[in-house]
């Protein structure tokens, strides 16, 4: 039986492993805990302990102990804000990580830039910044984007277009919530860039590292709203794109990789094709979310989290780095207001290319504005063999699953 300490809830993560070759032990912020622990109902958690991890080095200690207790075989990050934890007691149990100056990067955005500026990897200008003042100097009269640094994903991430919307940003940007995903018996401390906006397609790559050699690259096509809020409404795996680009950006990942002395783990990075050609966004050394995980899973026929796990086990996976098929999840994305009526939903269910689907709105719910992911209201899953059937598919679907709004 294999044994993972787990730092940090992912329910899909956990749903992937098989029940009689993995033990999980949960390790939580005692308050994150107790804000929604019907979450953590699980059959393959054997234990939960709680400590401190956010920004915090307060769990080290009981891990420890609890690692000389147990004897685990990996440590995984459930969440963002657990990665730096992770690669931290991993060190000290000796335990594969991503390592140090990897995990340091990939959890600051400025840090990231600060190296791609030094390593020759295509970024957008940005700045540092601690007030508006600063913001106001970078403003150019160009749309640019604010973010913190240190964040996770596109939380708190404002697209400014005009001069007269740069104060409204910046104090929304510095007073995001994210409810019970944060502490809140401590402070944190948050930190800030200012960047040029990038113009074209955004794609991500999720690279597997075995003892400091990428082993697997998956592209992913994704589609946004437009701004200002930069909420992912759709991702296709693998990415319809060129083999030139794909080379490329696969070029441009493995430098960062290399540079950043990745020893094990999982790096997913984000990009845009710009009309200078791929710059980066950001990158994670953790698991994606948004089902990208699944779709990897599908189209390249193995289980996607299994290999991660064993990657952080100090394995080499047995991955397929050929796709067998194309699969894509998109989300609902009706107006704004109260629902009256939901037509399709039996189209989904006897539509042969559908894998899953979900909506968690019913009618009389109110769907808010899309502000970040959490305003999502439901999604579905497809599979097909070619990307111009999916694309077919796709649109039979909109077609008909259609949201009355009044």
């Amino acid at each position: 039986m294999k044994k993972i300490l787990m730092v940090a809830l992912n329910g899909s993560l956990l749903s992937s492993l098989d029940l009689n070759e993995y033990e999980v032990y949960l390790l939580e912020e005692e308050e994150i805990y107790y804000a929604r622990p019907e979450r953590y109902q699980y059959p393959i958690i054997k234990d939960i302990k709680f400590g401190g991890y956010q920004q915090s080095n307060g769990f080290l200690e009981q891990a420890i102990k609890w690692h000389k207790e147990i004897g685990f075989h990996g440590v995984v990050p459930g969440l963002e804000y657990a990665v730096q934890a992770v690669n931290t007691l991993a060190e000290r149990i000796e335990l594969s990580r991503p390592g140090k100056k990897a995990v340091q990067a990939f959890t600051n955005k400025f840090q990231l830039r600060e190296h791609c500026k030094l390593a020759n990897i295509p970024h957008p200008d940005y700045k540092k910044v601690k007030g508006i003042d600063e913001i106001f100097s970078f403003f150019k009269g160009q749309p640019l984007v604010i973010k913190p640094a240190n964040r996770r994903s596109s939380v708190g991430v404002i697209k400014i277009n005009r001069f007269e919307e740069i104060e409204p940003a910046w104090q929304e940007c510095i007073s995001v919530d994210e409810g019970f995903r944060t502490v809140k018996t401590r402070n944190l401390t948050w930190e800030y860039i200012v960047e040029e906006f990038m113009e074209g397609q955004e794609v991500s790559i999720e690279t597997f590292v075995h003892n400091s050699q990428p082993i697997f690259h998956n592209i992913t096509l994704k589609r946004t709203t437009e701004g200002p809020h930069f909420v992912e409404l759709a991702h296709t795996v693998p990415a319809p794109i060129s083999k030139d680009l794909k080379e490329e950006l696969i070029s441009f990942k493995e430098k960062l990789l290399h540079t950043l002395d990745t020893e094990n783990g999982l790096f997913h990075s984000e990009w845009k094709i710009t009309e200078d050609g791929p710059k980066i966004i950001e990158c994670a050394s953790r698991a994606p979310g948004d089902y990208i995980p699944k779709l990897i899973s599908i189209a390249y026929g193995f289980n996607f989290y299994e290999a991660y796990i064993q990657v952080l086990m100090g394995k080499n996976p047995q991955v397929n780095t050929d796709y067998c098929k194309v699969a894509k999840v998109e989300y609902f994305n009706p107006p704004e207001g109260i629902i009256e009526n939901i037509e399709g939903i039996e189209f989904l269910r006897d539509l042969p290319q559908v894998e899953y689907f979900d909506i968690s709105k019913k009618i009389g719910d109110k769907v808010k504005p899309l502000l970040s992911s959490m305003d999502r209201i439901g999604q579905y899953i497809i599979t097909s063999e070619t990307h111009d059937d999916l694309s077919k598919v796709a649109q039979q679907i909109n077609n008909n699953v259609i949201f009355t709004i009044r």
